[in-house]
């Protein structure tokens, strides 16, 4: 098994790699098999990564991680057309994904278990910037007819930020597993920033491989360091 879970880290790093170099040639038939092979090799990566003997706890944290990859392998699909109605169905797939990883986090560290002033100035952090972001965009989402839509995604965006940041508060848990969840979330920002950019604000989009590479990157430090959790919390019960 641990084999099969190295080689499927490394199938995961050979098709974002074999990806970036489709993206570039815009051949979209093309694009769906290597695009859509990414998060069926995550998931199956994440899978064979937990040790046998899950109990029913560890399976909470298992599915929402699981959902989170299918939400997210159908807004890949989705987002390969340059199409309104593609992203906009691509927007709702994501953002699914983003509230089963606000799951995930919250099962983790619930956000009842908060501490005041670490999560006051990083929700005032959250918010300042998305509020920043929709206010940038505001003239083409009107413009495009996705003002409420992107402000909806931008809220969800921020509060799985805010949730994974709260994780901080955990106790008992490695520093090593905290700082992939929470670098992992970041990170998922930062990949629809650059995608809001792109399509919102930027006379001249970026190139593809910052989206691409931050958002393989992002969904990789999540669902590793959920399978470290899961690892870690299924020993200690044991």
């Amino acid at each position: 098994m641990k084999r099969l879970h190295a080689a499927l880290l490394i199938l995961f790093i050979i098709d974002f790699i074999a990806d970036s170099f489709i993206a570039a040639t815009y051949n979209n038939s093309l694009r769906y098999a290597s695009k859509g092979l990414l998060m069926p090799l995550l998931l199956a990566f994440f899978i064979t990564g937990i040790k046998s003997g899950a109990s029913s706890v560890d399976k909470k944290y298992i599915m929402p991680v699981c959902f989170a990859l299918l939400f997210s392998f159908s807004g890949d699909m989705l987002l390969v057309k340059d199409n309104s109605l593609y992203f906009m169905l691509g927007i709702a797939a994501f953002l699914i994904a983003h509230i089963f990883y606000i799951i995930l986090f919250c099962r983790i560290q619930p956000a009842t278990k908060i501490n005041n002033r670490f999560s006051l100035i990083s929700g005032v952090v959250i918010a300042c910037y998305v509020a920043t972001l929709d206010f940038l965009f505001w003239p083409d989402t009107i413009q495009q007819k996705l003002t409420i839509p992107v402000i909806m995604y931008s809220i969800v965006l921020g509060a799985m930020l805010f949730t994974a940041l709260n994780v901080i508060n955990k106790k008992g848990v490695l520093k090593k597993i905290i700082l992939s969840l929470v670098c992992g979330a970041g990170l998922f920002v930062v990949s629809d920033s650059i995608i809001a950019f792109n399509k919102f604000y930027l006379s001249v989009p970026l190139n593809g491989f910052y989206v691409m590479g931050t958002y393989c990157l992002a969904q990789f430090l999540i669902v590793n360091g959920a399978r470290q959790f899961i690892n870690n919390n299924n020993r200690h019960n044991n």
